[in-house]
C-alpha cells in the first residue's frame, strides 16, 4: 500500500495525504452513523480515534485546547482518550492473559526492561493499524449494498 509505511514512521506524510485521509474517515464515519445508528459501536469508536489521533499529529492545539471541539463535534483530547482507553481496556485485557499464556519467561523480563517510549509508538502504531482496517471494513460494508 502506497504511503503506509511513511505513515507508521510518523511526520514523513505529506499534509495534503493526512488531510485526505482525515476527510475520508470522516465521511465514512458519517455514513456509517446515519446508516446503522445503533450497529458497529465498535468501528466508530476506532473510526473516532483514528480520525482524532491524525488530526492530533497534523494540527497544533489552539489555546484552551478543552473546549476545542473538531468538525465531527467531538473534543479531539477528552473525547478520544476516553474512546480509546475504554475501547483499549478490554482488549489490553485480552492482549494480556493472551500474552502470558504465550510468553516465556525470557519475553515478559524484556517487555519489563523494555524502553517505555518505543512500546508507546508500537502500541500507537499498533492503534492506527486497527484503525485503518476498520476504515477498510466499513468501506467493504459499504461496497457490499451496491
Amino acid at each position: 500500500m502506497e504511503g503506509s509505511s511513511s505513515l507508521w514512521g510518523y511526520g514523513s506524510v505529506s499534509g495534503s495525504k493526512t488531510k485526505e485521509m482525515i476527510e475520508q474517515a470522516k465521511e465514512e464515519l458519517q455514513i456509517l452513523e446515519a446508516q446503522q445508528p445503533d450497529n458497529f459501536n465498535y468501528l466508530k469508536d476506532e473510526l473516532k480515534s483514528f480520525i482524532s489521533r491524525l488530526e492530533s499529529q497534523s494540527l497544533p492545539l489552539p489555546s484552551g485546547h478543552d473546549n476545542y471541539k473538531n468538525s465531527t463535534g467531538y473534543s479531539n483530547i477528552s473525547s478520544a482518550s476516553t474512546r480509546e482507553s475504554s475501547a483499549c481496556k478490554k482488549r489490553k485485557k485480552e492482549d494480556s492473559l493472551e500474552d502470558e499464556n504465550i510468553e516465556g519467561p525470557k519475553r515478559k523480563s524484556q517487555r519489563v526492561a523494555g524502553d517505555g517510549c518505543s512500546e508507546r509508538r508500537n502500541r500507537i502504531d499498533l492503534a492506527i493499524e486497527r484503525a485503518r482496517e476498520c476504515l477498510e471494513k466499513i468501506q467493504r460494508f459499504k461496497t457490499s449494498f451496491c
